[in-house]
């Protein structure tokens, strides 16, 4: 009845609340008190939660110093704390072995539960909420998680286990009591709603622990067929232990109800964080004690298990032998993975990470050549690198080699070279190029082209072969919602824009510093525009616009044809305003001389966006959003044409005005919101009828057969009646 009452409207003293601790109660206390606590937080509404004050606990540091008496077995009682933040402490500091384990196995549900209702109270003040929980903001979203970890950190290190991700330290102190750790970070694995912001911050940091803790055990599951659960101390329990949690997170939501959580978004969301993934096992905190051929071997294992589920490397974690197949599987699948790994180890500017890239697959090669000695048969597969430098490993070198490419003997400088030669593959450099240019700060380029390819590219012929693919990535990211530049009717949705996604303005730049690489021009033009991190100035902002329209504009009908209108049934709803908004934005670099040329075109994908069909309840506010920009979109090429030449659009008036016609149909765009478009597309035809531009040009609308009988295109035929068209 009590637990029945928290949820009710006029439940609000906290106080009443019995919730007191002793050392001395007996399990099945600290148990009823776990239970009490978990019904607490699932029943009690928001609001009450925060007149907990949980948040400025937190954020008081002297609640630490409340945490270390509880855990030296003083002042246990509640009224030191409020009653939510014993959430944290029952894993960590519970005087009974079988509360701690339910407490850390259910501490993700009660923390993301209910649109992460607990989570917010605790780490989210109320002036930075938001009605939705995908609107909170990047930045909001990260401060939060990071404040909900350091709590989890502290905790860990109160109990004995911060070595568990010391990099200072080799072995993992109190290893019986790691298990607790890896029940709460399994738990916020499988609770994170990977839709937002929060649940996709709080899901890599919680997916990262678990992968350390499982290399820093040496990965016993993966390695030795025998093996016992029993003793929690024992490296290979601990590492069976990690490895058996990692594999309930991907599979468990195979069948998942919630969408938040299917497996479509937990295969996305890792691969975005592949980077980072890839660096836990390339340099772990252990990397002084863990030999690299274990740590290749490692993730050999994950690829296989969690990445490729359905590969033929089931060998490789059941019989600890490697199959041909098997690493050709895995060598496809990080090729795909190596560019945007590689990006982000560029722009941390960490060579060690990259030169462990081009090791690890080096060893990749080198195991397959080994396991097949018909080379023939390789290069069939379609693998075949250029290794340099390397020659294979005497047996006297012995089994404790320390060389990173196990079973070959290279050296540092000849990996260095090796690495250089990944990174300017034309697969990957494709990729690479554009996000290097693409970064605000010159630095990543710069250590890109010094550090990584020693001073050795040549970008005019770099860009000669792989600039038009450079300059389609660049002019899709011109489509990307940009807050400081869009109104919300410009923007797909009122969410809030993800951290990754460019500013136009570096857009913008980085179009210009890829012209200027492409004409191999002086370096002082360069470096001039590498100096501009936010083009604040309007002359520098007119110097990238004229620049990259010298990009841009020759290369015009090839982006129309390959962004705007490539595959359009084929795309997603954002997707297809993206395309629309690439187009407007596309239009500001063309010189109106050569605008009419492309009228065909642009007619087209107008025609496409303006007739998309709406789906009730679904996607209507989106696509209102569509054919508002598509209208916008025609309305700016209009105003291009008119500038050099009206008759050009005199003479295509009738398909101009025929391409709006189903936005004038009764009973569609009746609400303010959808009437976007069509309140827009009266504009430009009010704007038409004037003969603002050219007197002569409200003479053609005589050339079409009706308008639609409507009360807002009124004005419309009186202007036009004035000029004497019927």
């Amino acid at each position: 009845a009590r637990l029945r009452a928290f949820s009710h409207p006029v439940f609000s003293n906290i106080s009443s609340v019995p919730f007191c601790l002793t050392k001395s109660d007996t399990p099945r206390q600290w148990m009823a008190h776990l239970v009490y606590l978990q019904a607490f937080l699932d029943l009690v509404p928001e609001s009450i939660l925060r007149s907990c004050n949980t948040l400025d606990f937190f954020c008081d540091k002297r609640h630490y110093d409340v945490y270390e008496k509880i855990a030296k077995g003083e002042n246990l009682a509640s009224s030191h704390m409020p009653i939510p933040a014993w959430l944290f402490l029952l894993p960590f500091l519970s005087q009974d072995t079988c509360t701690q384990t339910s407490a850390s196995n259910f501490f993700g549900r009660s923390l993301l539960n209910d649109k992460c209702k607990v989570f917010s109270a605790f780490f989210i003040p109320k002036s930075e909420m938001e009605a939705n929980l995908n609107q909170i903001s990047y930045g909001t979203a990260k401060s939060a998680v990071n404040r909900m970890f350091s709590e989890v950190d502290y905790l860990m290190g109160l109990c004995g286990l911060g070595g568990l991700f010391s990099r200072e330290s080799g072995k993992a102190s109190n290893t019986a009591n790691a298990g607790i750790c890896i029940g709460i970070f399994t738990s916020l694995c499988q609770w994170s709603p990977l839709n937002t912001a929060i649940g996709g911050l709080v899901f890599e940091r919680s997916l990262l622990a678990l992968i350390r803790i499982w290399i820093a055990s040496s990965g016993g599951h993966a390695f030795d067929l025998e093996y016992s659960s029993v003793d929690p101390t024992c490296n290979s329990s601990l590492a069976s232990n990690t490895f058996d949690r990692l594999n309930e997170i991907f599979r468990r939501n195979e069948n998942y109800p919630d969408s938040s959580k299917s497996t479509e978004h937990l295969r996305q969301h890792v691969n975005s964080i592949m980077p980072k993934i890839f660096s836990e096992f390339f340099l772990p905190p252990t990397q002084q004690t863990i030999s690299a051929k274990t740590r290749y071997r490692l993730l050999l294992v994950f690829i296989g298990t969690f990445i490729l589920p359905q590969s033929a490397i089931r060998s490789l974690r059941t019989e600890n032998t490697l199959e041909v197949p098997s690493l050709f599987e895995i060598m496809v699948f990080i090729d795909s993975m190596y560019p945007s790994i590689l990006v982000q180890m560029i722009k941390d500017e960490d060579h060690e990470a990259i030169q462990m890239c081009a090791a690890f697959r080096m060893y990749l090669l080198s195991e397959a050549k080994k396991l097949n000695k018909e080379e023939k048969r390789i290069q069939k597969k379609g693998i075949t690198e250029l290794i340099i430098g390397t020659r294979q490993e005497s047996q006297r070198s012995g089994s404790n080699s320390r060389s990173l490419v196990p079973g070959v003997s290279i050296s540092t400088t000849k990996l260095i070279e090796n690495a250089k030669l990944l990174c300017i593959k034309t697969d990957v450099i494709s990729h690479v190029l554009p996000q290097l240019l693409l970064h605000p700060s010159r630095a990543p380029l710069r250590f890109f082209t010094a550090k990584v390819c020693q001073s050795e590219l040549n970008y005019p012929d770099i860009l000669r072969e792989i600039g038009l693919s450079v300059l389609k990535t660049l002019v899709w990211e011109l489509g990307g919602d940009d807050l400081e530049e869009d109104k919300d009717e410009e923007m797909f949705s009122s969410s809030a824009i993800e951290s990754s996604s460019p500013k136009r303005k570096d857009v913008r730049l980085a179009l210009a510093k890829g012209f200027l690489l492409k004409e191999g021009s002086e370096p002082s033009k360069v470096e001039h525009l590498l100096m501009l991190p936010s083009q604040d100035s309007t002359a520098d902002n007119e110097l990238c616009e004229s620049t990259a329209g010298r990009w841009i504009a020759p290369n015009f009908m090839f982006l129309l044809v390959n962004i705007v209108l490539h595959q359009w049934a084929k795309r997603s709803e954002r997707e297809k305003f993206r395309v629309i908004k690439c187009l407007r934005k596309m239009l500001y670099f063309l010189p109106p001389s050569d605008s009419p040329q492309y009228m065909p075109q642009i007619m087209t994908a107008i025609n496409n966006a303006i007739s998309s069909t709406v789906i009730p309840g679904k996607t209507e506010t989106q696509i209102s959003k569509l054919r508002f920009i598509a209208v916008a979109t025609l309305f700016d090429y209009v105003r291009i044409v008119t500038s050099h030449d009206a008759s050009e659009i005199g003479e295509n008036l009738t398909t101009i005005v025929v391409a709006l016609f189903p936005l004038f149909k009764d009973g569609e765009f009746s609400d303010s919101e959808n009437g976007l478009a069509r309140r827009h597309s009266v504009q430009m035809l009010e704007w038409l009828a004037t003969g603002e531009i050219n007197e002569k040009l409200p003479l053609y609308f005589g050339e079409i057969p009706f308008l639609p009988f409507t009360e807002d295109l009124k004005n419309v035929r009186k202007l036009l009646f004035e000029k004497g068209v019927q």
